[in-house]
C-alpha cells in the first residue's frame, strides 16, 4: 500500500470555499481509493476547524505557518518524519517550497505537483515576478509529474518554468453532476421571471473581469435585462462604484457569497463569464451541469476546451465588450437544449473518470 503525503494551502471546507484549488484538492483526497493508498494531509495554514472540512485522510498535520514560502523547514521535517512513497502538493507557492525540500535526500520518493493557474499571467501582478519565475525554474524541475488542468496551462508551464513536456500531464477538473442536481432539486426560483436574468459567479478580483462584465451589460438597452453577481472579494466596493457610475445600479444585484450558487444557476437564463485568465474554470462546468448556457471570454485556461459554440454557449474574444453584449442578446433570442448543455460536461469531466487518471499516475510512479 503506497503512502501519500498531500500538502494543502489551507483548511477551508468545500461548502464555504470560493477557491477552486482547495475544493478540487479536498475532493481528490476524499475520493481516492482508500484500499490502495494510505493518505495523510499537511495543511500549511489552518483557517476552519478541521472537523468542518469533511476531509477524510488517515492523518492530518497542521504546519501552522501563516506564510507558505516560510514553511520550508516544517515541510522538509514532515516529509522526513512521515517517509511517504509519494509527495503530492497543490498550488504554486506550496509547489515551490516542496520542490525545494526535495533537493535534500528525497530522491527515492516521487513528487507530484498540481499547478493551479497560468503562471506567466498570474505572477505578473507580483512585485518580484522575475524572482518568482526563477523559483519556478529552480524547483519545479524537481517534480516527477506536474499536473496541468488545460492545454493553455501546460504550454505556459513548459515555457515559463523550462519544464520538459514529458514531465507534464493534462488532467482537467472534475464535475459531480448528480451532486449538483441534488442541491438544486426542489429549490424555488430565485429570480423575478419578468426579467431576463444574467448570472455571474466568482471572486470579485481583477482576474475575474467583472469590470468588463458591467461595462458590457451597460451597453444593453433592453429594459427587462437584469444582472446578478454572486461572490465576494477585494474589488467589491470598486465594482459597486462602477455600477453607479455606469448608471445601471437598478438593474444589477450583488448577492455576496452564497453556499449554494447552483440554485441560482438552475433558474437563470444565461451565465456570463468574463475572466482575463484562468487555471481551469470550475464555474463553467458547474453552470453547464445545471443546464445553463454560457457566454464566455475565450481566455487562457480551458475555456476553449469546455465551451462549444452553439451547443452549451458561445465564446467571445477577451476584452471585446461590445461582442460580449451582443452575444448576451443573441442567447436571449435562442432556445438551448438544457439536456444537451448538461451532457456537454457530464461524461468528459465525470468525477470518477478524473480520479482514475490521478490513480493511474500514482500507480505508475
Amino acid at each position: 500500500m503506497k503512502k501519500i503525503l498531500f500538502f494543502l494551502p489551507s483548511s477551508v471546507s468545500v461548502e464555504t470555499s470560493i477557491l477552486g484549488t482547495e475544493k478540487n484538492a479536498i475532493t481528490l483526497i476524499n475520493e481516492i481509493n482508500r484500499k490502495k493508498y494510505q493518505l495523510s494531509v499537511a495543511i500549511i495554514n489552518i483557517k476552519d476547524n478541521v472537523d468542518s472540512i469533511n476531509l477524510k485522510p488517515n492523518k492530518i498535520h497542521s504546519l501552522n505557518s501563516s506564510r507558505t514560502l516560510f514553511s520550508f523547514f516544517r515541510c522538509y521535517s514532515l516529509i522526513k518524519k512521515e517517509n511517504p512513497d509519494i509527495v503530492f502538493s497543490f498550488m504554486h507557492h506550496i509547489n515551490i517550497v516542496v520542490g525545494a525540500a526535495r533537493m535534500y535526500n528525497f530522491q527515492i520518493r516521487k513528487f507530484i505537483a498540481r499547478e493551479s493557474n497560468i503562471p506567466s499571467l498570474d505572477n505578473k501582478k507580483l512585485k518580484f515576478s522575475k524572482i518568482h519565475q526563477l523559483l519556478y525554474k529552480l524547483f519545479y524541475k524537481n517534480y516527477d509529474v506536474i499536473v496541468c488542468q488545460s492545454k493553455d496551462m501546460q504550454r505556459d508551464i513548459i515555457s515559463y518554468a523550462s519544464i520538459p513536456k514529458e514531465k507534464t500531464i493534462i488532467i482537467p477538473n472534475a464535475i459531480d453532476v448528480n451532486k449538483i442536481h441534488q442541491k438544486i432539486r426542489c429549490s424555488p426560483n430565485q429570480f423575478n421571471n419578468t426579467f431576463y436574468n444574467i448570472l455571474a459567479v466568482g471572486r470579485l478580483t481583477y482576474q475575474k473581469g467583472f469590470d468588463m462584465l458591467l461595462k458590457a451589460f451597460s451597453l444593453i438597452k433592453i429594459s427587462n435585462f437584469h444582472l446578478t453577481i454572486i461572490g465576494m472579494g477585494p474589488n467589491e466596493k470598486e465594482l459597486k462604484n462602477l455600477t453607479n457610475k455606469l448608471q445601471i445600479g437598478a438593474k444589477v444585484t450583488f448577492l455576496g457569497f452564497q453556499n449554494n450558487p447552483y440554485k441560482y444557476m438552475a433558474h437563470a437564463d444565461v451565465f456570463a463569464f468574463t475572466s482575463r485568465y484562468e487555471g481551469f474554470p470550475n464555474v463553467l462546468l458547474e453552470s453547464c451541469a445545471t443546464g445553463l448556457p454560457v457566454v464566455a471570454f475565450n481566455c487562457p485556461g480551458g475555456v476553449n476546451e469546455i465551451i462549444k459554440d452553439g451547443i452549451n454557449g458561445f465564446k467571445v474574444e477577451v476584452g471585446d465588450i461590445e461582442a460580449f453584449a451582443k452575444h448576451l442578446i443573441k442567447v436571449s433570442k435562442m432556445k438551448f437544449n438544457s439536456k444537451q448543455v448538461v451532457e456537454s460536461v457530464k461524461y468528459e469531466y465525470k468525477l470518477r473518470n478524473i480520479i482514475n487518471q490521478y490513480e493511474k499516475i500514482i500507480d505508475n510512479l
